[in-house]
């Protein structure tokens, strides 16, 4: 959006062709830019793409940077959508995400997006495995997500009063379907009684 001249900007909001929100967030974005999230912002020019949008296509889009969000991390398999965001691309949520909330009025900020064809090796995911609390427990989970190709960055074990463990691990995986086997085996261990993904950073 460009305007030239003071007397463009009283034209443009007396025609409705501009509304005012829309004024006033571009007003505080050059005064106050650390009060305007990526989600809100929708005016900034478009960001061109890195290396890895190959992974996501992004429907009528041809240039346009593409990250993954935060709060679900989506793996290659999941069903997904895109969410435009100001200055910083679209963020690709699982179509799940509570995060994502369509709203009809504004359409235009939700975009069809689908897996490209370069494969993803470098997902990062949380695994949840809880179990009745026994020796070499943390052996046999380890092992498990190993022997399915999971690669551990982080591993962590609470235990509580009544015996009860609940193992949590950062895992680099390569697709959703490498996921559900190392969440099916674990599911097998000895004492498991659930294992799950989970989302820390969900609010």
């Amino acid at each position: 959006m460009k305007i030239p001249n003071l007397e463009s900007l009283y034209q443009t909001l007396g025609s409705g062709n501009t509304g005012v929100n829309t004024i006033g967030n571009k007003i505080r974005k050059q005064i106050f830019p650390e009060e305007i999230s990526l989600d809100e912002d929708l005016f900034s020019p478009e960001i061109k793409p890195d290396s890895k949008s190959d992974l996501i296509i992004v429907e009528g889009y041809d240039d346009i940077q593409v990250r993954m969000a935060k709060c679900c991390v989506p793996v290659p398999g999941d069903d997904i959508i895109g969410f435009v965001t100001i200055s910083n691309g679209i963020a690709i949520h699982r179509s799940d995400c509570l995060n994502v909330q369509i709203n009809p009025t504004i359409g235009e900020r939700i975009v069809d997006v689908s897996w490209g064809y370069t494969a993803n090796s470098g997902t990062v995911v949380w695994l949840e495995i809880e179990a009745i609390d026994r020796p070499y427990l943390l052996r046999d989970a380890t092992i498990a997500i190993s022997d399915n190709g999971g690669n551990i960055l982080v591993a962590k074990s609470v235990t509580n009063s009544k015996r009860i463990v609940s193992l949590i691990f950062q895992v680099e995986i390569s697709d959703n379907n490498q996921l559900d086997a190392i969440i099916e085996d674990a599911k097998k261990i000895e004492n498991v009684f659930d294992a799950s993904r989970i989302f820390p950073g969900k609010k």
